[in-house]
């Protein structure tokens, strides 16, 4: 059975490029935009030519990010036609660059609205459903502009800091309990005792680090992240797993969603 699979923003960039990588791998696409039949009329045509063309299930879906009806709309479509999905990506975004005190607070809140809230409102609404079906992903799309600040780009950094925090304090709510006990049940390995320089701090003899396999398995959430390289930017992609009914289940090329 194909996996349901939900993209947001992909009129162009990593979603366009997912919805088709995803769908010719044999998954079901809901490659969801803002302006269907107006701005992104183009490659909403283009989307739906390939599906037809290639035999691919790519479905086009109205959503803005930043509109809870249409958010609400799309996710009530997806759900009646193919219930909880699998995978819920967050990609949709925008950039603002300029010098940070000529925003307006109207547009600094726009910026945040789109790249942070608008996330929040997605995983809002497809959330109950994969909680109640136990299984699924949700991939929040950042950026490397979140680990650090340049000039003129502080508005858009803003946002990005805060898809990072929000993304470290999901993936923790939403892994599973299971994974702290196996911590308690792996094996350990203790230092020897070294020779130290007079100068040096002396570790404590109970010290006792992990091997390097032991320190993968046992780590206290299953999150991993990823770095993808395009041009000159490096995205960072978190992916939560939503493993269980108790505890379960941005910025991408295209900076008009």
């Amino acid at each position: 059975m194909p996996r349901t699979i939900v993209i947001t923003g992909c009129s162009t960039g990593f979603g366009y490029e997912a919805a088709l990588r995803f769908a010719r791998n044999g998954d079901r696409v809901y490659a969801t935009m803002r302006g269907v039949d107006g701005k992104n009329q183009g490659p909403a045509g283009e989307l739906r030519q390939a599906a037809a063309d290639e035999g691919i299930d790519i479905r086009v879906l109205e959503m803005d990010v930043s509109s809870e009806a249409s958010v609400n709309a799309a996710a009530e479509t997806v759900l009646a036609e193919s219930g909880a999905p699998y995978a819920v990506i967050n990609n949709a975004g925008q950039m603002y660059m300029g010098l940070t005190e000529a925003f307006t607070a109207d547009e600094l809140a726009w910026q945040l609205d789109v790249n942070v809230v608008g996330i929040h409102r997605v995983n809002r609404a497809f959330l109950p459903a994969m909680r109640e079906k136990g299984d699924g992903v949700v991939i929040n799309v950042s950026s490397i502009a979140g680990r650090f600040g340049l000039p003129l780009f502080g508005v858009y950094h803003a946002s990005k800091w805060a898809v990072e925090g929000y993304s470290l304090g999901m993936r923790t709510e939403l892994a599973p309990p299971s994974c702290s006990r196996a911590r308690r049940n792996l094996p350990t390995r203790r230092a020897a005792p070294r020779r130290t320089r007079p100068h040096c701090t002396r570790r404590p003899r109970e010290w006792a680090p992990r091997s390097r396999k032991c320190s993968r398995a046992t780590r206290s959430t299953p999150i991993r992240a990823w770095w993808w390289t395009r041009s000159w930017t490096w995205w960072t992609v978190h992916r939560a797993p939503v493993r269980s009914a108790a505890w379960s289940a941005s910025t991408s090329a295209s900076w008009a969603q």
